[in-house]
């Protein structure tokens, strides 16, 4: 299979898909989780601190905002967790004491939610990984949301079959934007990181593919961040995910031989 560029013709085997603002709408997912670790802090360790959390992780529940670059959206849960765990220091607490606290509000946090989280597909997913999949190629999620929780989300939604690969936080040691999520995924796939294409939402995914020395880094404006950002570390960008087909084709054109 070859993906057309608007420069040049590369030859793609594999593509690594993020997931939330991808396939999967973002913002809904965000809330689900914020207002279920917002709730668990509540219970954990009181209102007040629970308010403050809001603030420290980037979403304020009331006015239904996110910051894109904030903690909530970009960290991965340990490092989220952290964060939180700050914020209880600086409330008082004891540092173990406030890792402690900041563990058990994440945890119950945890239990409090079930499959698919909050999760919704993006309009004309399940059909496009269907196609995808059908044209014989090898599809992997790279995401900062833990590997239990994507594939236990991912089989709620109807769409874990399609993957080969599935990488997240706790499978490395750096998240993004390090190559290390696509690296892993293409040792699982069986494919060289050249053979393969990176889509995402936000420039993490793109420089994470660029790292890692991929084919090409597809963005797509489905998530947070629109086309302005995107498009100087993107080799294309694209309305949705679901206009990727578009550019796939079997034959090489002679311009690219």
């Amino acid at each position: 299979m070859f993906l057309t560029l608007a420069d040049r013709q590369v030859e793609c085997r594999a593509i690594i898909f993020d997931k939330d603002g991808t396939l999967v709408d973002l913002l809904g997912m965000q809330f689900e989780l914020a207002q279920s670790r917002f709730e668990a802090m509540v219970a954990v360790v009181g209102p007040g601190a629970a308010q403050a959390w809001q603030e420290a992780v980037g979403v304020d529940l009331g006015r239904r905002w996110v910051d894109p670059e904030g903690p909530l959206c970009t960290a991965p849960r340990h490092e989220e967790l952290l964060v939180a765990a700050a914020l209880l220091y600086r409330l008082g607490h004891g540092w173990h004491e406030a890792r402690a606290l900041a563990q058990a509000a994440y945890d119950r946090a945890d239990a409090m939610s079930s499959p698919p989280y909050g999760a919704r597909l993006l309009p004309g997913v399940p059909e496009l990984l269907a196609d995808l999949n059908a044209r014989g190629l090898k599809l992997a999620i790279a995401t900062t949301d833990r590997r239990w929780r994507t594939e236990a989300s991912l089989s709620a939604l109807g769409i874990g079959q399609h993957f080969a690969a599935c990488i997240g936080a706790e499978d490395v040691s750096r998240g993004k934007p390090a190559p290390d999520m696509v690296l892993a995924a293409c040792q699982r796939l069986a494919c060289r990181p050249e053979e393969a294409i990176v889509v995402g939402d936000s420039p993490a995914d793109l420089q994470m593919g660029r790292a890692a020395g991929v084919a090409a880094c597809i963005g797509v404006t489905t998530g947070l961040n629109g086309a302005d950002r995107l498009a100087a570390l993107a080799d294309a960008v694209l309305p949705a995910v679901t206009a990727l087909p578009r550019l796939l084709t079997t034959c090489r054109s002679s311009a690219a031989a």
